[in-house]
């Protein structure tokens, strides 16, 4: 098993007072700010396209990655096995969407499958288009990372450079630095965490560090930026921790009491999710930004959960402090019968992304019926070169089906 270390962390709590939580965001937030202003900014001059998406075998499907060449992976649902994606926007028509046994070789697939393992996951990518993820046996007792580049063709699985039998992987970024995970116990559902490098001079990766045991499984929570930190969802029972790739540090970000969950990190730093707030009768949940320090950069009146932020990460990474501006929030907005889709702007405010759909778009009518967010978290890109704008990845799901959607944004003079 992989040695764990002796982690003194630096630990950061947030406790945030719903009282002034409550007296921020709605009597005093302004128009277009998150409290229900009668006069919003006026709309960008973008538009999004829809494309919707679903794999042979799957009714529908989970997306779990987009990078900024507009590739997405995942895998699909309400089968009887799972199986990752590939979906490239830019690809034709025939070979839009693949799966595992069309990315490697014939001989790669052969021997997964002798080995016992019939299902895969993709869980990541980069620009390169370097895929990670995980195949695993028909009853999930057995497990193994795998990395494919999906311009040669090569695969690589984590059991070469982890110790351990069963070990999957979660997250890469344009380093090719790795996140991922392995059972502590077979059979059981105690887990580890950890994180490798890539070695461009043997071509092969590294274990840089272990974590040692989480709480629970971390499969769904951690993100890996391009500049090298990485979010640590379920550190322990009520934690998210960051590790920092560039000085080594460890550090804990939020613990049991502050009421914070975080399910997004920007290049900057800058983490978003939801606050929880309780009353006597109810529980309640905003969607909130988080700065680097600690301090609250944006609360939103509404519920809902905030996943993404897309800080502009086209910095030096040398320099010792580099600046980084704010990028747009994507969060939902709990509704009666929908769960809209927003965007938080610095300049434009809170946008439902539903006025920002092109109106000539054949599909959007499709749109506006079905549930913007379902099942998973929905993905953001970086900013777009032509627009200044992220294309945005997730799920949408109606009483005719489920689909993966891309919205891919376009000028558009309003």
């Amino acid at each position: 098993m992989l040695r764990k270390p002796l982690v003194t962390p630096l630990v950061r709590v947030f406790m945030l007072a719903v009282a002034s939580f409550l007296a921020l965001d709605t009597a005093a937030a302004p128009p277009g700010k998150g409290g229900g202003g009668s006069t919003p900014p006026p709309l960008p001059n973008v538009a999004y396209r829809i494309s919707l998406f679903q794999i042979s075998n799957g009714f529908g499907g989970q997306v779990y990655d987009v990078n900024n060449k507009l590739q997405v992976v995942g895998n699909s649902s309400r089968t009887n096995a799972k199986q990752g994606f590939l979906y490239d926007f830019y690809a034709g028509a025939n070979q839009n969407v693949r799966t595992l046994a069309d990315l490697i070789s014939e001989a790669d697939m052969a021997a997964l499958i002798a080995d016992g393992f019939t299902q895969s996951v993709f869980r990541g990518i980069n620009d390169d288009g370097i895929v990670v993820g995980y195949v695993e046996s028909a009853d999930g007792s057995i497990v193994d990372g795998i990395i494919i580049d999906t311009i040669s063709g090569a695969l690589m699985r984590s059991s070469s450079f982890v110790d351990s039998d069963n070990s999957f992987l979660l997250g890469i970024n344009n380093w090719r630095d790795l996140v991922g995970g392995y059972v502590v116990t077979p059979g059981s559902s105690q887990y580890g965490t950890f994180v490798a490098v890539y070695n461009s001079e043997t071509t092969s990766f590294e274990v840089e560090r272990d974590f040692g045991q989480t709480f629970p499984r971390t499969e769904s929570t951690p993100v890996i930026t391009d500049t090298r930190l990485v979010k640590l969802g379920g550190y322990s029972e009520f934690e998210t921790a960051q590790y920092d790739f560039i000085s080594g540090d460890l550090t804990i970000v939020s613990q049991e009491g502050g009421g914070l969950s975080l399910t997004g990190l920007g290049e900057s730093g800058r983490y978003v999710g939801y606050e929880t707030v309780k009353s006597k009768s109810t529980t309640s949940r905003y969607p909130i930004a988080i700065e680097p320090d600690g301090g609250i950069l944006w609360r939103f009146a509404s519920q809902g959960i905030a996943y993404a932020i897309n800080d502009p990460s086209d910095q030096d990474l040398n320099q010792e402090t580099p600046a980084i501006t704010v990028g747009d929030i994507l969060f939902d907005r709990v509704g009666s019968t929908r769960i809209p889709l927003y965007l938080r702007n610095p300049k434009f405010g809170e946008i439902n992304i539903d006025n920002l759909i092109h109106p000539s778009d054949p599909l959007r009518n499709t749109w506006l019926r079905y549930n913007g967010r379902v099942g998973w978290v929905p993905q953001m890109t970086r900013k777009l070169e032509g627009t200044n704008w992220g294309a945005i990845a997730g799920e949408l799901s109606n009483f005719d089906g489920q689909y993966m959607f891309l919205l891919v944004p376009v000028p558009y003079a309003r």
